[in-house]
């Protein structure tokens, strides 16, 4: 796995810092002549069809400031929303790259849809589309455990042999906030400082915050209700 590493201060006059992480994730499907090609995707929602292997692409982009990443822990996924780590499916051969202006890292990772914990993902959708969430473990310089970066998107499930003929290959963008808080400086020069994660929230989140209850009992009880498994009506719009 090619791994590289930025750095941007971390320095005692800096005990809070705030980082805006654009994150926009692709899929591309076994072409059958030895490559992969876009999947397509229509009003936020990804096309799939049955039984293909693919390949899942998570960027990160920098803005104001690097994160100083140094690997990839792991790419995840797995059907629904909301989903509790431990459903959460450790995908195969995850490799790092920085791109050549060391202003985004591309992880790829491949995704085999026959496995029985897909067995959602990899059935005809009747109708309408199901959630799938991909996660991404990132090692990051100061911090001693993995922060993941969580995506959720539709995706809608057809035969294998279907074709598509008009449709989007834009990946999907997500905007991440994250702070971190300092927490020791175990010597004199920048790499013994600590941090921690005081708070990482996308802009999904945000957005679900904003629309739930007042009441902090029914917010948690919805939040800790994941609607997973069913598929849903296309009653959304969006691109």
């Amino acid at each position: 796995m090619d791994s590289s590493i930025s750095t941007f201060p971390l320095t005692p006059s800096e005990p809070l810092l705030s980082f805006v992480i654009p994150v926009t994730l692709d899929i591309k499907e076994d072409d059958g002549k030895g490559g992969f090609t876009h999947v397509p995707r229509e009003k936020k929602c990804f096309k799939l069809r049955q039984n293909l292997k693919k390949e899942v692409i998570i960027t990160i982009h920098h803005r104001d400031r690097p994160l100083p990443i140094e690997r990839c822990f792991g790419l995840l996924i797995s059907p629904g929303r909301d989903v509790p780590d431990r459903h959460m499916h450790l995908l195969d051969m995850v490799s790092m790259k920085q791109s050549s202006d060391a202003k985004s890292y591309q992880l790829k990772s491949y995704w085999h849809p026959t496995q029985q914990e897909f067995e959602i993902l990899n059935t005809e959708t009747p109708q309408g589309y199901v959630y799938m969430t991909v996660a991404v473990d990132l090692v990051i310089a100061g911090i001693q455990e993995p922060v993941r970066f969580i995506i959720e998107t539709r995706v809608r499930i057809y035969q294998q042999n279907e074709r598509f003929w008009y449709f989007s290959k834009k990946p999907i963008r997500e905007t991440f906030y994250l702070e971190l808080e300092q927490t020791q400086i175990g010597g004199m020069i920048e790499s013994d400082i600590q941090y921690r994660v005081q708070s990482l929230e996308s802009e999904t989140q945000r957005v679900k915050k904003r629309s739930l209850p007042s009441s902090p009992a029914n917010s948690a009880k919805m939040a800790q209700t994941p609607d997973s498994l069913c598929s849903f009506a296309e009653d959304e719009t969006g691109s």
